[in-house]
């Protein structure tokens, strides 16, 4: 994890660098981290999340499911191609960067999208009655899914060439 943590804060310094221009201002310790922070959400399996949640939500608060599970789809619709671009990006990386063949960055990146993925689906399935109730009924759709770091299309975005969005 730890390689894949100084390697995403690399990856983003060099995105930074080689695409910023005349604006000094536009790498920035905060948009850094930012994206780094945004491409550690870009390795969680948002399928196994996303089924730890419904399936709480429909045994407790079934009338939710419905509107949960079409704001998911819609968020699964945007962002999948972007995700796995992502994936594949760092997958890349990691074998220029720190010489590793591809199934040896693979496992990498693996285990920290494990790590992630069970940290917010042992989240979900910890979350209270009363504060489950909110998200199953709309807040984590409003909040969550609409959340710029689950934007992973803008992120995509922002480490193209030539395009600093500090």
């Amino acid at each position: 994890m730890h390689k894949i943590k100084h390697l995403l804060a690399m990856a983003c310094l060099a995105f930074a660098n080689a695409n910023a221009v005349a604006d000094s201002n536009a790498l920035t310790t905060k948009y850094v981290m930012d994206l780094e922070a945004q491409l550690q959400m870009a390795f969680t399996d948002y399928n196994a999340v996303h089924a730890v949640l419904i399936e709480r939500c429909s045994q407790i608060f079934p009338a939710s499911k419905s509107s949960l599970v079409d704001a998911i789809t819609q968020w699964r619709t945007k962002n999948a191609d972007a995700q796995q671009q992502l994936h594949q990006l760092l997958l890349n990386g990691l074998m220029r960067g720190s010489g590793l063949s591809e199934s040896e960055a693979g496992a990498q990146i693996a285990r920290s999208s494990e790590m992630m993925t069970q940290l917010l689906t042992s989240q979900f399935n910890k979350l209270p009655e009363a504060q489950l109730k909110p998200a199953c009924e709309g807040q984590y759709a409003a909040q969550s899914l609409a959340s710029p770091m689950l934007d992973f299309g803008s992120l995509l975005s922002k480490l193209q060439p030539g395009k600093v969005h500090p």
